[in-house]
């Protein structure tokens, strides 16, 4: 069975989180910033890293001990990217350019992933509430309420992709399952 589990709220303005037995850990989707008329990008190098650097943390490892080939312990939830109305044509091409990233990365790292439809986990996790961005923040408030979603010190408002993120990740540690790559 898995024993560390990583939500990823995906899109540039969303969010990473790990839920460990004795870490549980949350940031903003990490970016490549575009210059003039460069778009930004996501860092997946930064998420990889992010996500090795949290298993580290969790079962002892020092930096770059980490075996690639030999993870079965942690499960990876990934927010099923979809069209969304009222969304332009570019941007939601770009969305699902992160998304593909994001699961290739995976793929490629041997990860055991689930994708993961937003109505699936919010109707199991966030039931009975409206099941909008600020019933997944308050929900993460409540149930880890040492657990800061602001994005940086400076930020004054929680960061909704970051709760997604948990929320995602929650959701894979309930079906805590030996079923990876699947579809939901």
């Amino acid at each position: 069975m898995y024993e560390m589990f990583v939500g990823i709220d995906v899109g540039l303005g969303g969010g990473l989180a790990f839920l460990g037995r004795h870490i549980q850990a949350v940031r903003a989707m990490p970016v490549i910033t575009g210059t003039g008329k460069t778009k930004d990008i996501l860092d997946i190098r930064g998420v990889i890293d992010w996500i090795f650097y949290r298993m580290g943390d969790e079962i002892g490892y020092k930096e770059n001990e980490v075996i690639l080939n030999n993870i079965p312990v942690l499960l990876v939830g990934i927010e099923k990217a979809t069209a969304m109305h009222k969304q332009g044509v570019t941007s939601m091409f770009n969305f699902g350019v992160t998304y593909g990233m994001l699961r290739g990365a995976m793929t490629a790292l041997n990860i055991p992933m689930i994708i993961v439809g937003p109505k699936t986990w919010k109707k199991k996790i966030l039931f009975g509430t409206a099941r909008d961005k600020a019933s997944a923040i308050q929900y993460v408030r409540s149930k880890y309420p040492a657990m800061s979603l602001r994005k940086t010190e400076r930020c004054t408002t929680d960061h909704d992709g970051m709760a997604d993120a948990v929320c995602i990740a929650e959701y894979m540690k309930s079906e805590n399952t030996n079923a990876p790559n699947a579809v939901r």
